[in-house]
């Protein structure tokens, strides 16, 4: 039944609407997390073995393991290509869309190839989607947006998966934006990652409150300012990078990746209150020195380009890192 009176709830702007919606040529799955995203849509599918990148977080992995499928890894070039050859007619390829830079003809390449892909736009969420037989695109919202879970899967599979799961509720885990909001994310960082432990591993569908957060955003003014700093940065450090990267005006990019070898970067950027993770530090100690993988496991610095960000904010963070680097 309808409710009526009482105290005043949050009141949240519904006219923009979600970047992705349902329409003619694609279905559209909301989940609450990437890791759910992805086993959804294996679930849905015949699947012999699931090929994932060394380069990767840890919990599609545990995911993968969790709902009993048969995983193999593969390392990546320079390029960020898969060492991979074919693969079997059941088995699948989950490719990463690192940092959200790549391009619509290096995924045509990788359907040429692959067959069966799930393209893993948990980093690239302005990535387009690409609807063909075989091909799942995943995005995660939490990773772009002020929401606490969240996640689409995007193909031309039509399942009625509202059936299926259960639906997620965000009332108790999204408390450290509140936080955050007024004490920094400094001040909330060990609320988020509880809030991101929280989510686990069952597979629940997108909580009623994330969703309407998401109808609520400017997704071209986001787009728009991430490109903005990402293209900027482009630019500043095209000198010292060892990530080649062009400008754009389309993909907006999770982070601008900043590839030196500095061993002293990362935590000199967080002492200027800079913060940058270092993401999947557990490879150095469980592959070969001469990977690509080690290499950004150890040196990739994921400066924030994020819609927060002015071009003020990107020109204080060159001056910060090149006064650093050349006094190295």
């Amino acid at each position: 039944m309808t409710e009526y009176g009482g105290y005043l709830p949050l009141e949240m702007n519904e006219k923009g609407g979600e970047l992705y919606s349902e329409n003619n040529d694609y279905t559209v799955w909301r989940l609450n997390c990437g890791r759910s995203a992805i086993v959804a849509a294996l679930k849905s599918c015949e699947v012999g073995r699931v090929f994932i990148p060394y380069y990767n977080c840890h919990v599609v992995e545990t995911a993968l393991q969790k709902y009993g499928y048969t995983i193999s890894k593969y390392k990546i070039d320079r390029n960020f290509m898969p060492l991979l050859d074919s693969i079997s007619e059941n088995d699948w390829i989950v490719y990463t869309d690192y940092f959200g830079i790549c391009t619509l003809k290096t995924k045509e390449e990788i359907i040429r190839k692959y067959r069966n892909v799930i393209f893993d736009n948990t980093q690239a969420f302005f990535s387009e989607p690409i609807i063909k037989k075989g091909v799942f695109n995943v995005y995660s919202c939490r990773k772009f947006f002020g929401v606490s879970d969240g996640a689409y899967v995007i193909s031309n599979r039509k399942t009625d998966i509202d059936n299926l799961y259960n639906k997620d509720f965000s009332w108790e885990r999204c408390a450290y934006l509140i936080k955050s909001y007024e004490l920094g994310t400094n001040g909330a960082y060990g609320d988020s990652l509880q809030s991101e432990e929280s989510i686990g591993y069952e597979i629940k569908l997108m909580s009623d409150f994330t969703r309407i957060m998401m109808q609520s955003i400017n997704y071209e003014t986001v787009r728009e300012k991430r490109n903005r700093n990402f293209n900027y940065l482009v630019e500043q450090f095209a000198d010292i990078n060892d990530i080649k990267l062009k400008s754009n005006e389309s993909t907006a990019p999770m982070i601008y990746p900043l590839l030196v070898h500095n061993e002293e970067l990362r935590t000199y950027l967080i002492q200027k209150k800079i913060y940058v993770p270092q993401w999947w530090k557990y490879l150095i100690d469980t592959m070969k020195e001469s990977d690509f993988e080690v290499e950004l496991s150890q040196y990739l610095i994921p400066l924030p380009i994020d819609q927060r960000y002015s071009l003020e904010d990107m020109n204080d963070i060159v001056n910060i890192i090149r006064a650093k680097c050349e006094n190295k």
